[in-house]
């Protein structure tokens, strides 16, 4: 708890208390490198991935409790790109959360809350797993595979867009054949006079 985790800063220091340094004692990263894995995850850069929980791993960092961080971090970008007042609904800066806004400008709804969701039901996966780093890389794989969806709003403009072009261009005009009847009267007209008028002029010296 609080307490406990204070008593260790307590602890270990020596001088001033710093932020990074409650990250190093509780095992946590700094929401730089969360924003980084986020824009990895969602543009699905997976050498930018790896190297990221490398680096992580490297530094002797608690992956779970990393991965804890970026599942936060991930509903509250979800958060902000669906709804409108976020002020009393996530407990950041308000400096960050304007950065975190501008960070999913281009990703849809759809995407974001595909990625929240499958970070959310793997997340006792990693937590429970003997080997965090590589469940950890497991998990952004599959996030990896998952394909950015186009706003339905942008969809429906883009095939408005598609039905005015061809609507304006003269040449995706279809010129419709002559019916096969009219085809047909028109290659042997006699067929469509009497059949008195054809015996009387057979007939004929």
């Amino acid at each position: 708890d609080a307490l406990s985790i204070l008593d260790q800063v307590m602890a270990g220091s020596d001088g001033p208390v710093t932020p990074d340094f409650v990250l190093d004692v509780i095992g946590g990263v700094d929401s730089t490198v969360l924003h980084e894995l986020c824009r990895a995850l969602l543009s699905t850069d997976v050498r930018r991935m790896l190297a990221l929980v490398g680096d992580i791993y490297k530094n002797g960092q608690d992956l779970g409790r990393v991965y804890i961080d970026l599942l936060a971090y991930i509903r509250d970008l979800t958060v902000i790109k669906l709804a409108k007042k976020t002020e009393t609904l996530i407990d950041r800066p308000g400096v960050e959360i304007d950065g975190m806004a501008r960070q999913i400008e281009k990703v849809s709804e759809a995407h974001l809350s595909m990625v929240f969701d499958l970070l959310y039901r793997e997340e006792k996966t990693v937590r429970l797993s003997s080997n965090p780093r590589m469940a950890m890389e497991m998990v952004f794989l599959k996030a990896a595979q998952i394909q950015p969806v186009l706003p339905i709003d942008s969809l429906i403009e883009k095939l408005d867009q598609i039905q005015t072009s061809m609507t304006e261009d003269p040449s995706t005009n279809v010129t419709t054949s002559p019916k096969p009847a009219e085809a047909q009267m028109s290659i042997n007209p006699r067929k469509s006079e009497p059949a008195e008028a054809l015996y009387s002029q057979s007939n004929e010296p």
